[in-house]
C-alpha cells in the first residue's frame, strides 16, 4: 500500500486506513487475533485483486483512467449532488484529462515545465469549457487548482513516455 499509494491515492488510502484501524484495534485489544488476521487478509485480498474500489465498468480496462477517476470523483462530489450525474461526469473527466496528458507526454516530460504548463492549461480549458460550462458544475478556482495539481502529480507517478 505504501509503495503504490502515489500511483492511485484514492484507492490505496482507503485500504491504508482500514489496515491501520485493524492494527490499532488489535494493539488496544478491541479485536482478537483471529479478527485481526481476517481483517488484514481482507485488506490484502482487496488490494491485490482491486476489489471494493467502486470503479465503473467503463473504466475497468484502463488502470490509469481508474486512478484519475479516483481523484476526480471526490473533488467533483462537492459540487455535483446527483449521484448518477457525478458518476458520468467523473468518468468523462477522467478519460479526457488522461487523454490530454497522454497527448503531451514526451521523453523527460517530468522535468519539462513547458510541457507540464501546457498540460495544466489544456486541462484548465477542459474544466472551464466542459465541466463548468456544459455540465454547469460550479468549481471554485481552489477546486480547479486542486484538480490540476492532483492530475499532474498523478501523471508524474503513473505515466511515462513510450515510443
Amino acid at each position: 500500500i505504501t509503495q503504490k499509494n502515489d500511483d492511485d491515492p484514492a484507492f490505496y488510502q482507503k485500504f491504508s486506513e482500514m489496515l491501520q484501524k485493524a492494527i490499532d484495534d488489535f494493539r488496544e485489544k478491541r479485536i482478537s487475533e483471529l479478527e485481526y488476521l481476517q481483517q488484514t487478509e481482507f485488506v490484502k485480498d482487496s488490494v491485490v485483486n482491486r476489489r471494493g474500489d467502486n470503479i465503473p465498468d467503463e473504466l475497468r480496462d484502463n488502470e490509469d483512467a481508474q486512478a484519475f477517476f479516483g481523484i476526480l470523483r471526490p473533488l467533483l462530489a462537492e459540487q455535483v449532488e446527483d449521484g448518477q450525474a457525478l458518476y458520468q461526469i467523473s468518468i468523462a473527466a477522467a478519460r479526457s484529462i488522461l487523454d490530454i496528458i497522454q497527448q503531451r507526454i514526451i521523453r523527460d516530460w517530468r522535468d519539462n515545465d513547458d510541457i507540464k504548463n501546457d498540460m495544466r492549461n489544456t486541462i484548465d480549458d477542459y474544466l472551464y469549457d466542459v465541466i463548468i460550462d456544459q455540465h454547469q458544475v460550479d468549481l471554485s478556482s481552489t477546486e480547479m487548482d486542486q484538480i490540476l495539481n492532483e492530475s499532474i502529480r498523478l501523471a508524474e507517478n503513473r505515466l511515462s513516455f513510450h515510443q
